[in-house]
């Protein structure tokens, strides 16, 4: 029997709720940091980067099960992806290379990024104004892949040889770049959760990993441990809903909704609420995280929400407009 697709797995959206907010709280502490060397557990939150990795597994997961399970078609996937991805980020996007070209020093750090990779996300191994934006070349460029292979009916071939091209060739950019595997880690686990395949162990598996990993030094180099078990802790959790033994919240799932709004948002947040804040900890610190989630809910709430919806009406005023005329 496959999973119920008629609604969302609420812990997965729970899963990018959190992401987003360890990706928050990772580009907090530096800014904080600026103004206030006292502000406690810094390393902690340089580690915040994870909730990339946690990003890319999730990505994996939700692509291929999406697609299989709404039986998209090659168009309706692109547009779909679209849709999703590049339309919510284009004017964030573009607003960040207007800002960053004006005040360069407005940025945390300077850096040289493209406006072609700004306006694009294309996988270039030149970096998009908006600094998070390297995540979504990668994201842009598993799409492709990822169409490419699936529609082609060569997934797992194709998968097979473009792991076996990280592995091989790591330092040939965006396509060969070893955190494209934690799509990979995805994929397996939303294949494993379609044929209801886990265990209970699978939690402390997870918990094993991320403490070896620890244990390891918590080095970045090292990231793909803490995608395993990602892939480990999303699959298990998304069984145990499934089944019936957890259920999330509807504010968390609300803000998992609203996670790719706040991803995109608070890298242009930061500099304004940190300078204008009282450089101060712990008040600082509170007013960087509250001004970045108001707005990023503002966001998807009075733009990204109402822009999906729109879109998906006129999607299926066409479809249904299509299949009236071949009738």
């Amino acid at each position: 029997m496959e999973p119920d697709s008629r609604r969302t797995i609420d812990t997965l959206q729970a899963g990018r709720a959190i992401a987003a907010f360890v990706v928050l709280l990772h580009h907090v502490g530096p800014w904080a940091y600026l103004y206030d060397r006292s502000v406690p557990g810094l390393g902690a939150l340089e580690r915040g980067y994870v909730g990339v990795d946690f990003f890319f597994v999730l990505s994996g997961f939700i692509i291929y099960h999406a697609t299989v399970e709404k039986k998209r078609s090659v168009r309706g996937f692109a547009t779909a992806r679209l849709r999703r991805v590049l339309l919510p980020y284009l004017p964030i996007g573009l607003l960040a290379a207007v800002v960053y070209a004006r005040f360069p020093g407005l940025q945390y750090e300077p850096r040289e990024w493209s406006w072609l990779s700004s306006l694009t996300l294309l996988p270039l191994n030149a970096a998009p104004a908006l600094s998070v934006a390297w995540t979504l070349q990668h994201e842009m460029f598993f799409y492709f892949a990822f169409a490419l292979l699936y529609f082609s009916r060569l997934l797992w071939p194709g998968l097979a040889i473009w792991l076996a091209a990280i592995v091989f060739w790591p330092t040939g950019g965006i396509p060969v770049h070893p955190i494209n595997i934690e799509f990979m880690f995805g994929i397996m686990a939303a294949v494993l959760y379609r044929r209801k395949i886990g265990h209970w162990l699978l939690l402390p598996a997870a918990a094993a990993l991320l403490a070896l990993w620890l244990f390891l030094g918590g080095l970045e180099q090292q990231r793909l441990i803490v995608g395993l078990a990602c892939a480990l802790l999303t699959l298990e959790v998304a069984l145990l809903e499934q089944k019936g033994a957890i259920r999330t919240p509807a504010w968390l799932v609300f803000m998992g909704a609203a996670s790719y709004a706040l991803y995109l948002t608070h890298d242009l947040v930061l500099p304004v609420a940190t300078r204008l804040s009282a450089h101060g900890w712990p008040l600082m610190f509170a007013v960087d995280v509250l001004a970045c989630l108001a707005v990023g809910v503002g966001y998807y709430w009075f733009f990204e929400r109402p822009l999906l919806k729109l879109l998906t009406k006129r999607i299926l005023i066409k479809e249904g407009t299509a299949r009236a005329a071949s009738t």
